[in-house]
């Protein structure tokens, strides 16, 4: 859908929509284009072609926070009424803040992006293009500020409405290739499929378990607020900062529920300390002394031996040259219970659930850090240099023997799998928890938790230290890093480097008058509303530091007001390029000196 602001945002109230284009499997897409500024007959036109097409499920990127509030808007002030249900309804606002079409799924794509966290921009065209789909190389991101000058300028005006078009079609086709993963977490779950993506994880494990209780007749507690009381979590050792060489990374399969059920830790089969019980009919935890009755069997051991047992058999069926479903459905049914299994075990501990017993969470936390803890001493006792260790896998030296030997001894003595996940050729890491790098042996780049992955960086900042992890992980050369370093500076002080790359995007997380700190995206945020701009909660404020004195929130500007001589260079060296090549440089040993910029 194309809607544009005549000053500043489109809004509802006053702007009509310009064009909307369909696309289904019946043939190619349409667009709906208004005569003028009335686009009464455009909505009419798109529900009639709704209720001819009569889909199952309906797809979109963004349509519940902004398309489909937008098209009932624009109905209701024409007086109409946006029939598209299948009972003539129109769309409604669902439990979990998604838009629900009665009798259709709803299914709006931006709610899987939460669910790939390798995507660093999250538009329409990074969230295809990661489901490897063709079509989505033809798609423009746009600021609404650019379709707004776009869209005034008569001779420009096709562009948008071919990318209207074009966009509509790569929703099509990221629907064929996406759907199969909320199809298998609504088969597991039980939610339905226009409400699961938008269901918090939380609620998603609720959901699971409750089909299970009334499986097996267990009676459904109620929901109550009770106080969150803290308890210790899992194991973290902290890295080693540095370049390593041939790095493994081990992992336990399940590590937390499989723990949960071989002690069968529920609810249910806790023993309080005022109940007698004998020794040999209890587990008792180490470390925090919690008893759990060895029989009968809990509620949550039933329900997690489910899981994996479906897990189990995906996998052999996807080993399995006889089987008669599809690769991709079977990896996304693997996924979907991949994630509800895991997502059973933060639920022992999440006090808004209707089976949260602290005791159980806790007593699985201590039995995780007892394991990886054994683990760590067998490791080191085999001569393997731990390297790091986060919850349920360790970092080591790989020596394929000893790797070997380390996870013989330990799939025999705890019961549980671990296995080589991952293999590095060389591994960075920073001196913090959750940020490191790595070239895996296949030639690609692994990166958790640097700027070069994150969406509030700017483009030279992320290019910057994309370049340095590459000379230093692929060619092991320091002096390459360095140089690509200065030559960007060099570019940039040269005004060779667009401003474009220089812009940093800030998510506003609470409305502007909530914000007692006055931070240049705030600022920024200002005076795009000041100028007509509708700005709120979720979205990303592009700013960049203009030249002069004072604080940098004064300097702030949306950067479409802004001419390249106007902006900030050294702030943008200073505060941008420099943080982001020296988290890689210094943990190598570099020092900010020897950068010469």
């Amino acid at each position: 859908m194309l809607a544009v602001g005549r000053v500043g945002s489109a809004i509802p109230q006053r702007d009509p929509i310009r064009a909307l284009a369909i696309a289904s499997d019946s043939g190619d897409p349409s667009l709906l284009t208004p005569s003028g500024d009335a686009d009464s007959e455009l909505i009419c036109t798109f529900a009639q072609r709704v209720d001819d097409l009569d889909p199952d499920v309906i797809v979109g990127y963004d349509t519940s926070r902004s398309g489909w509030p937008y098209l009932v808007r624009r109905a209701q002030i024409n007086n109409l009424t946006l029939t598209v249900g299948r009972d003539r309804s129109e769309p409604h606002v669902g439990v979990f803040g998604h838009i629900s079409i009665a009798g259709r799924a709803n299914l709006d794509l931006a709610d899987l992006v939460s669910e790939t966290p390798d995507i660093k921009v999250r538009d329409l065209k990074n969230l295809a293009t990661h489901f490897g789909v063709p079509t989505a190389d033809g798609l423009v991101t746009r600021d609404e500020w650019e379709t707004h000058n776009q869209w005034s300028d008569s001779s420009q005006r096709s562009k948008l409405l071919e990318e209207t078009q074009m966009a509509a079609m790569v929703s099509l086709d990221l629907g064929r290739e996406a759907i199969d993963y909320p199809i298998e977490l609504s088969a597991i779950t039980g939610l339905p499929l226009g409400q699961v993506t938008a269901a918090p994880t939380g609620l998603r494990a609720d959901s699971y378990l409750l089909r299970v209780a009334h499986q097996v007749g267990e009676l459904i507690p109620g929901k109550s607020d009770l106080p969150f009381l803290t308890y210790r979590g899992a194991l973290v050792q902290l890295p080693k900062p540095g370049v390593h060489e041939n790095v493994a990374v081990l992992d336990f399969a399940s590590m937390y529920p499989t723990l949960m059920i071989n002690y069968n830790l529920s609810p249910d089969t806790l023993v309080t300390p005022d109940e007698d019980s004998s020794t040999d009919s209890v587990f008792v935890i180490p470390e925090v002394g919690r008893r759990f009755r060895k029989r009968p069997e809990g509620f949550y051991k039933v329900a997690l031996e489910s899981l994996i047992e479906e897990r189990a058999r995906t996998k052999r069926e996807l080993t399995s040259p006889g089987h008669k479903v599809s690769h991709r459905l079977l990896r996304e049914r693997e996924k979907a219970v991949k994630l509800i299994t895991n997502a059973c075990y933060g639920y022992a501990g999440w006090t808004g659930g209707r089976w949260y017993v602290r005791e159980v969470a806790e007593s699985a936390a201590a039995l995780g850090r007892l394991l990886i803890t054994e683990t760590i001493r067998k490791a080191s006792a085999l001569g393997l240099d731990v390297i790091y260790s986060d919850t349920d896998s360790i970092f080591v030296s790989n020596v394929r023997r000893k790797v070997e030997e380390l996870t013989g001894f330990v799939n025999k003595v705890s019961g549980l799998e671990i296995r080589l996940q991952r293999e590095y050729v060389r591994l960075l890491f920073t001196e913090a928890m959750k940020r490191y790098a790595g070239l895996r042996v296949d030639g690609t780049l692994d990166t958790v938790g640097l700027e070069a992955i994150r969406g509030d960086w700017s483009e030279v900042a992320r290019a910057v230290q994309e370049n340095v992890l590459r000379a230093v992980l692929e060619d092991g050369s320091i002096k390459l890093a360095i140089d690509s370093v200065r030559d960007t500076v060099r570019r940039l002080r040269k005004g060779e480097v667009p401003l474009r790359s220089c812009i940093v995007r800030k998510t506003l997380t609470r409305p502007i008058e909530r914000y007692r700190v006055r931070t240049p995206h705030v600022e920024a945020a200002k005076r795009l509303i000041a100028e007509g701009w509708r700005v709120s909660i979720g979205d990303k404020v592009g700013y960049v530091i203009v030249k002069g004195k004072g604080p940098l929130f004064q300097r702030a500007r949306p950067y479409h007001e802004v001419r390249p001589e106007e902006l900030d260079l050294e702030y943008c060296v200073e505060s941008q390029i420099k943080p982001a090549a020296l988290r890689i440089l210094e943990a190598c040993g570099v020092k900010e000196q020897q950068l010469g910029i």
